[in-house]
């Protein structure tokens, strides 16, 4: 659908101009015109990463989907030192990806793009589980399944940002990092323990 593509691209493309921006004191990059090429697909990523049953309190289903990302953004993963948080507890982990900037922390403040991997779970009328939860479904131009918002969606589009300027040859000035929680939707502890 020509909506849910529209949605994927438009958030790396926002998530690509505010990392390609100068922020008065935040050193991301430097005055050069950034050009940055969204790579196909995006919609199909999204679809795939909604398919794992990520319900908060499920931490195989979460590190299953960190196994997908790390295959479907090689660049970033190549790019970027990756930490896999686990705060213990039966409490799903978090991927926490340093992206380390020219001008080293020193310079320079570091900066965060936060977001989460799991889910509420999806209930019919009657309260049971909805079955189409996690189908990963496109219908309408709509993608309808458990986290294309809240918030897997947000997710994903920041690593097609950092993917795509990566290919872009872009470095960013000031160290980021992605921080993606396992467990959001049940106490926050492993961003807490970012």
């Amino acid at each position: 659908g020509g909506r849910a593509r529209f949605l994927a691209l438009a958030l790396a493309a926002a998530l690509a101009a505010a990392l390609a921006s100068t922020p008065r004191m935040g050193l991301l990059v430097t005055d050069a015109t950034l050009a940055v090429t969204p790579r196909p697909g995006a919609l199909d990523r999204l679809t795939q990463a909604l398919r794992f049953e990520t319900v908060a309190g499920n931490p195989a289903a979460v590190a299953a989907l960190h196994s997908h990302l790390l295959s479907a953004f090689p660049a970033t993963f190549a790019a970027l030192a990756a930490h896999t948080l686990d705060p213990g507890g039966g409490t799903p982990p978090t991927l926490l990806l340093e992206w380390r900037g020219t001008a080293g922390l020193k310079d320079a403040a570091p900066g965060v793009l936060i977001g989460h991997l799991d889910v509420v779970p999806g209930w019919e009328a009657d309260g049971t589980a909805a079955p189409a939860a996690f189908s990963g479904a496109v219908a309408g131009g709509w993608v309808v399944s458990r986290g294309a918002l809240d918030a897997k969606g947000p997710a994903l589009a920041m690593l097609e940002a950092v993917e795509a300027l990566l290919e872009a040859r872009f470095t960013p000035r000031r160290t980021l990092f992605i921080c993606l929680g396992g467990d959001e939707e049940s106490g926050g502890k492993g961003s807490a323990a970012a």
